[in-house]
């Protein structure tokens, strides 16, 4: 694995500017990147798996078959950062000690399915395509496997880390790490610091505007792949059609922030499935791009939240608990429903 940012040949990179990328407001390569595929983003949210795996009711088959299709992604992608390793533009975000996800992903798996479970789960028609356009890349594009780097290991450092919490509550899986082997980051021990020196790399990169807005463009392609492997995966969990949009929010002369009622709308129209956490007060995932509701209701939806949630907290100490790991129900909830399915999950403690 890369562990310092030697400095890049100019010449190895070819004609035009080389210096870091910066637009004309001064972002580099990772705010680029971050800014650029923000509706890509949210759309892949938006689907019913990912909506359900954060309320822990995926099922076991469903998720193995997950597990199985990012398994051959991970593997292509692995297999060209591998191949593209001494790309000037690849080689310091290559790290495959700390971020090779293939073999976890083989072993959960098989921990679902059996030693055949290669066999039993084959790759959809949608990974298929993913994986074919990894292999292109390396032997065309090098520099464009970066965006997918970017796009998969950062959103597994992140928001992963809550999907783990969500597998291993609704799943009811042992504490040993088995089934979520994937989420599981031994060599990374601080995983902010980690993302930030990616990014910092992803900033310092030696590359043109050209070919800085050429990856965004990839990045958007990487999210609009796992999106539609996500939909494949709704197929199998029984929803035909994509999710309906959620009403936008109301204008704040329609609206008075501070009831549970006000908290449950504003984390319900902001169409993301972490949207009722953050209505509670808990911290988004830190490279989650912005709900719809301004920093002041958001301020509100805390204060709110934390009411709730001490609610709550006296539910389950008067011995509902029970009632409290059942699954939310509609598409608009009250925050106190949000925090119990913060604390079903096990993303909260009291």
């Amino acid at each position: 694995a890369a562990t310092s940012a030697p400095g890049l040949a100019p010449a190895a990179l070819g004609p035009g500017p080389v210096a870091a990328v910066e637009d004309e407001d001064g972002q580099g390569l990772a705010r680029k990147l971050k800014l650029g595929t923000t509706e890509a983003h949210k759309a892949a949210e938006t689907v019913h798996f990912v909506r359900e795996f954060i309320k822990g009711k995926v099922p076991r088959d469903v998720y193995a078959q997950m597990m199985s299709n990012l398994y051959y992604v991970y593997e292509a992608m692995e297999e060209a950062l591998e191949t593209c390793c001494e790309h000037p533009l690849v080689e310091d975000l290559h790290f495959p000690d700390e971020l090779s996800r293939a073999e976890t992903l083989a072993r959960d798996a098989e921990y679902f399915a059996g030693p055949d479970w290669r066999e039993r789960l084959p790759a959809s028609p949608v990974t298929l395509e993913y994986v074919q356009r990894l292999k292109e890349i390396a032997a065309e594009s090098p520099e464009l496997i970066i965006p997918h780097a970017y796009t998969r290991y950062l959103g597994d450092l992140s928001g992963g880390q809550l999907l783990r919490k969500a597998a291993v509550r609704g799943m009811r899986l042992p504490d040993d790490g088995s089934g979520v082997q994937f989420y599981i980051f031994r060599r990374i021990k601080d995983h902010k610091k980690f993302k930030d020196m990616y990014r910092a790399r992803l900033d310092n990169l030696k590359a043109d505007v050209e070919m800085a807005d050429r990856m965004v463009v990839e990045a958007n392609l990487a999210f609009g792949l796992n999106t539609r492997m996500f939909q494949e995966l709704d197929k199998l969990m029984g929803f035909e059609l994509p999710a309906e949009p959620l009403p936008p929010l109301p204008g704040p002369e329609q609206r008075v922030p501070g009831s549970l009622a006000d908290a449950a709308a504003t984390a319900a129209a902001a169409a993301c499935p972490f949207a009722a956490l953050a209505a509670i007060g808990m911290e988004m995932p830190a490279d989650h791009p912005p709900t719809q509701a301004t920093a002041a209701e958001h301020e509100a939806l805390k204060k709110v939240g934390g009411s709730a949630m001490v609610a709550a907290k006296a539910e389950v100490e008067g011995g509902i608990g029970r009632w409290l790991r059942h699954p939310m129900a509609g598409a608009v909830v009250c925050a106190v429903w949000a925090a119990a399915v913060a604390w079903a999950l096990g993303l909260v403690d009291f």
